[in-house]
């Protein structure tokens, strides 16, 4: 029995474990069941949210890419048909300037002239030199003081306002030695108007109220026009460089070399040589003997003086002849004209940055016209 039993035991063991195993696998398919159905829910989710975020950006950049393209084209384009609207704008504007300064220096030099005239004598109480750009639309101009002193043809040595007594071209003649500029075109107007253009700074009054020009009237309508567009804050008067001094009591404006020189070349880059000095000579007659300073003028010039000026002295009443060095380097050139007159004293006076005159001559009494003969 023993025997018998013993196999059955373990066949009914085995058969409890069998069981037992089987429940516990049951057990454990109800468990995992569940975390299959969650993975596999979140699987979805995870392909439902890829397909609705990542794909349609992953599309949307695929077809940007030829878009953009397409855009960047466009914009260029655009860009270049702009380009060419402002060239031909810019070619039109040049193409009207062209049109409009038609006949019009660009650049014009001019002088102006306030003119006035008292018992038939006519002078220039006003100059002005200017520069007017019509490119840049911009005038600069000297204002040169009537009473500035120069030597002037067929005068002497004499105020710059006396030289229009002699006619434009004495004028023109006079500033060009002034400045050492060419000066072709100018405009004289009424005193008045002169006045009124230099206190307002509008220089197309010269233009409308010329009583003597070489500008044709279409020039004068057309300039007048042109200057008037110019803005007041481009438009600059500089007064001309002068030193003022007293030789013998006389009074002279004299011209600055030097600043006058660095004017031109601030204003213009005109760049002008200041000339070595000569040997210059004032001659002032102080004796009353009429034609007593031209017949000392005749015998120094073919001496190698330049007489750059004869007057009377303030006083006729010099008993002796002085001859005046006021540099002390022309004291022989002092002792020399000495020799040639025959007559007078030689003196050395230093006048501080005077430029108009090496020697000055004062005829006194003691010189005798028959000797300047012999």
């Amino acid at each position: 029995m023993h025997d018998f039993f013993e196999p059955q035991e373990e066949s009914e063991f085995i058969s409890k474990y069998e069981l037992l195993s089987r429940r516990k696998a049951k057990s454990r398919r109800r468990w995992l069941m569940p975390l299959i159905i969650l993975a596999s829910i979140m699987a979805l989710l995870m392909i439902a949210f890829i397909m609705i975020k990542v794909l349609p950006s992953v599309e949307i950049k695929f077809k940007r890419g030829p878009v953009q393209k397409t855009e960047i084209t466009s914009k260029l384009q655009g860009a270049r048909q702009k380009d060419k609207k402002v060239e031909a704008k810019d070619a039109k504007e040049v193409t009207n300037q062209s049109a409009r300064l038609a006949g019009l220096k660009p650049i014009e030099d001019l002088l102006i002239i306030g003119s006035e005239e008292k018992d038939g004598h006519k002078r220039a109480k006003g100059l002005l030199l200017a520069r007017v750009d019509l490119v840049n639309g911009a005038i600069q101009a000297i204002n040169i003081p009537e009473r500035t002193y120069l030597n002037i043809s067929g005068l002497g040595l004499d105020e710059i306002g006396e030289s229009f007594s002699q006619g434009i071209d004495s004028t023109k003649r006079a500033v060009k030695d002034l400045l050492q500029m060419q000066v072709d075109d100018y405009i004289a107007v009424a005193y008045e108007d002169f006045e009124n253009l230099i206190n307002q700074n509008r220089f197309q009054i010269a233009f409308n109220k010329a009583i003597a020009t070489n500008f044709t009237e279409s020039e004068r309508i057309s300039y007048s026009k042109e200057i008037s567009k110019i803005s007041l804050a481009k438009v600059n008067v500089v007064p001309l460089p002068v030193k003022f001094i007293s030789i013998n009591g006389e009074p002279y404006y004299e011209p600055n070399s030097t600043e006058i020189a660095n004017l031109l070349n601030s204003l213009w880059g005109i760049k002008v040589e200041i000339k070595s000095a000569t040997v210059r000579v004032i001659i002032l007659n102080g004796s009353g003997l009429p034609g007593a300073g031209r017949m000392v003028a005749d015998r120094l010039k073919p001496n190698g003086f330049v007489v750059i000026d004869t007057r009377n002295a303030s006083s006729f009443n010099y008993q002796t002849t002085r001859i005046i060095a006021y540099k002390e380097e022309y004291l022989d050139r002092a002792r020399a004209a000495q020799q040639i007159l025959g007559v007078g004293d030689v003196v050395y006076h230093s006048v501080s940055q005077q430029d108009v005159a090496e020697i000055a001559i004062i005829v006194g009494r003691d010189f005798r016209p028959v000797e300047l003969n012999n």
